[in-house]
């Protein structure tokens, strides 16, 4: 039998660039906020990793992992 998935929304903020020439002020704290859902794969106290898929022999589609200090929220989904 498998075992259930754990999916997860995770909700952060990460670094952001901005190109060519600007006014100083421009951009200045000015981070992204991100939103990811996938497979809740792993989590120490460093970071998050979710995947995008999972296959036998516990292969795993483009994993993702997340510094915790950049979380915001982590919520468990109900998958049917």
């Amino acid at each position: 039998m498998r075992k259930p998935l754990n999916m997860v929304l995770i909700e952060w903020t990460d670094s952001n660039i901005t190109n060519g020439w600007h006014h100083k002020g421009c951009g200045e704290n000015h981070l992204a906020y991100c939103r990811a859902v996938g497979i809740l794969i792993g989590e120490d106290e460093r970071g998050v990793t979710v995947a995008m898929g999972e296959g036998e022999g516990e292969m795993i589609l483009e994993g993702l992992t997340i510094p915790k200090g950049c979380i915001l929220s982590i919520k468990k989904l109900r998958v049917k």
